[in-house]
């Protein structure tokens, strides 16, 4: 009898034992990861954030005085410069295309080797050496439309002569190539009507030059 009371203390005395290590090893539940694993999901399934879109540049609009200004910058009045007479179609693009200059190609009828046209009224016509540049403003800041006065405050009184076409200013520069300024009159209040650069002897074979 005494054996089996020692028994059942041992196995009562067993049984606190595990209920203690039981409850060591497992504690109160760690809500921070269940928290942790809820606001994760939350957050896939709540995903307010828009994608990013990207909104592409509208193109730049040169307007005709921008033209009429760079391409005066491009070409100086005795024929030389980045686009020069002489110039090869391909390489007078590559400058145009490089300072963002729009154009439109032309290949016929003017020029053998074709025509680059633009919006201002300038134009460049390709025949190997007798390339013409017909220019609405030169680098000395001379415009279509400006007075007889402003040619001769720029250009002096020397080369204003009658030719076949009209009245007009003739220079012709010692490298073979002549400015010419085609007029509606000779006074002082008579307009610029057009502007181009070409061979001297171009120019002499329509009626201008010395």
């Amino acid at each position: 009898m005494k054996k089996l009371f020692i028994l059942l203390v041992f196995i009562l005395a067993m049984c606190v034992l595990l209920t203690a290590c039981k409850k060591d090893l497992n504690p109160g539940t760690d809500l921070s990861l269940t928290n942790a694993g809820e606001g994760v999901a939350g957050l896939e399934g709540n995903d307010a954030t828009a994608p990013e879109t990207t909104t592409e540049p509208e193109p730049t609009i040169m307007s005709n005085d921008e033209i009429s200004t760079k391409l005066a910058a491009l070409t100086n009045e005795d024929g030389t410069g980045e686009i020069y007479i002489g110039i090869e179609r391909e390489a007078a693009c590559r400058i145009l295309d490089c300072e963002g200059i729009p154009y439109t190609m032309d290949e016929v009828p003017r020029g053998e080797d074709g025509a680059l046209s633009f919006s201002n009224g300038a134009s460049y016509v390709f025949d190997g050496s007798d390339t013409k540049i017909y220019l609405t403003q030169t680098n000395k800041g001379l415009k279509i439309g400006d007075s007889a006065s402003k040619v001769k405050q720029l250009y002096g009184n020397d080369g204003l002569q009658e030719i076949l076409s009209g009245w007009g200013y003739t220079i012709d520069y010692p490298n073979g190539i002549t400015l010419y300024i085609g007029m509606n009159g000779t006074e002082d209040d008579a307009t610029v009507n057009y502007m181009d650069i070409m061979s001297t002897e171009q120019s002499t074979s329509r009626g201008g030059g010395a």
